[in-house]
């Protein structure tokens, strides 16, 4: 292999870790930076506001960025995944993530109006009006939990391709856990299954990013 040959692929190898990198780095720091906002937020409650509520209020910039942020290493990352899991099933996956990442800036930038009490002296339940900014947040953000819920499959169903099974039961078992989601969304339950369902799918994208780059 000539030398320039070389420090091409070098190059190469080195922005799909990087692309790896950021995808393993993107859910961990959005729940991250959404918990450590919550102690200086009056009147949230874990157990009847999602981490979208977080845009709304004093403060509600950082949850924007937050948003846009996460959902931009996605994207950044969904080149890696494409590559490191090859084939179509890769293309497919990598598309899936980034309709993620654009999900979730779309999301960021549309906030769900006031509800259920939060910021204080919003009404005590759903408006009998929606704003156009919740419909969009809401249409945005669901489109994220289906596109992400179709990456974990892809992938899973790929690395069963590829004989790593560990992996693909990990990604195959957050894919079922992100359809509770749309699932409970009618329900009590509802926050709570999508703090527990966003933050697994979140640490097993990350661990698979982690075991892909040194693969």
């Amino acid at each position: 292999m000539s030398t320039s040959v070389q420090g091409q692929v070098q190059a190469v190898d080195s922005r799909q870790k990087l692309q790896l990198l950021a995808g393993a780095v993107a859910g961990p720091l959005f729940v991250a930076v959404s918990l450590t906002q919550i102690p200086f937020r009056d009147g949230f409650d874990m157990t009847r506001h999602a981490f979208s509520f977080l845009l709304n209020g004093p403060g509600g910039w950082l949850q924007t960025i937050n948003f846009i942020l996460t959902g931009a290493l996605f994207l950044f990352a969904s080149p890696g995944l494409r590559a490191a899991l090859g084939g179509r099933a890769g293309v497919v996956a990598g598309a899936l993530l980034g309709i993620v990442g654009c999900g979730l800036v779309i999301a960021g930038l549309f906030a769900p109006q006031p509800s259920y009490g939060y910021p204080p002296g919003a009404p005590d339940g759903i408006p009998p009006k929606l704003t156009a900014s919740s419909i969009l947040h809401g249409i945005a953000f669901i489109t994220a939990v289906l596109a992400y819920c179709a990456t974990l499959a892809v992938t899973a169903w790929r690395l069963r391709q590829l004989g790593d099974l560990k992996w693909a039961g990990v990604c195959g078992g957050a894919a079922v856990i992100l359809l509770a989601i749309p699932a409970t969304q009618s329900t009590g339950a509802a926050t709570v299954v999508i703090y527990i369902a966003v933050t697994a799918a979140f640490l097993a994208t990350s661990g698979l990013m982690l075991h892909l780059r040194r693969g």
